[in-house]
């Protein structure tokens, strides 16, 4: 087994825009056959009340063109809005079973997304040669699709108007603990808000949890979007 640890920074124009630290490993086959997930993760699991289940909805989506990466039939689909969900080839959960606007522990929101693996998915093609797994960004990227759907649900009336950013000017932390085989069955996300910020600058972050086949391997903390005029981002 081997253990990498590094910091790393991101410029542009000279201009730190992002920095941060990160630590890996490399691991025995035997190792990877048996992942425990991310231990003692009950005491931070927010279970959802029956009240939130009772009152919570669900949604199920449209497969949205392009269906895969090098999809040509995307032109078909036209959108004015710009705030919208990701086509089928990006999106990284099928459904919503439960979205509750007022639930979760801060009384903010709590949604849980669903997404059945499927072998034959681009992405187990492309990472890694010889030993496919989901690429760790996609399982981030699936709870910030939670929160795009929660934006979109508080902020309906912008959808013409304001586009999706990422909030870079505050820390947050992501625990990996485990990996998405093309052998596994359902991967479940959820995330519940903790910070909310209405107009003029909508904002939401939200801590959350990734679990495949029952088992938690993601625990995301203090990841948000902000909803930015596209009038102020041409500038």
């Amino acid at each position: 087994m081997i253990i990498e640890q590094y910091d790393f920074r991101v410029l542009q124009n000279d201009e730190v825009v992002f920095k941060g630290d990160t630590n890996f490993g490399f691991f025995t086959n035997q190792s990877l056959s048996t992942q425990a997930g991310i231990r003692g993760i009950e005491k931070d699991i927010y279970n959802p009340t029956p009240e939130d289940i009772d009152k919570g909805d669900s949604h199920v989506f449209d497969d949205i063109p392009p269906l895969f990466p090098d999809d040509t039939n995307h032109l078909l689909h036209t959108s004015y809005e710009r705030m919208n969900m990701p086509s089928k080839a990006l999106r990284m959960i099928d459904k919503i079973d439960l979205y509750v606007p007022d639930g979760g522990p801060h009384n903010l929101g709590y949604i849980r997304g669903v997404k059945e693996v499927d072998p034959s998915e681009w992405f187990f093609k492309a990472h890694f040669y010889q030993d496919p797994v989901c690429p760790g960004s996609l399982g981030v990227e699936s709870f910030l699709q939670l929160l795009k759907f929660v934006a979109i649900d508080k902020w309906k009336d912008l959808r013409l108007t304001h586009t999706f950013d990422m909030i870079l000017d505050s820390s947050f932390k992501w625990t990996y603990r485990g990996q998405i085989l093309k052998t596994n069955k359902k991967i479940e996300v959820e995330a519940y808000i903790k910070e909310l910020k209405d107009l003029p600058d909508p904002a939401l972050i939200a801590d959350g949890f990734l679990k495949v086949d029952g088992l938690y391997i993601y625990k995301m903390e203090n990841f948000g979007i902000r909803l930015i005029s596209h009038d102020k981002l041409q500038l």
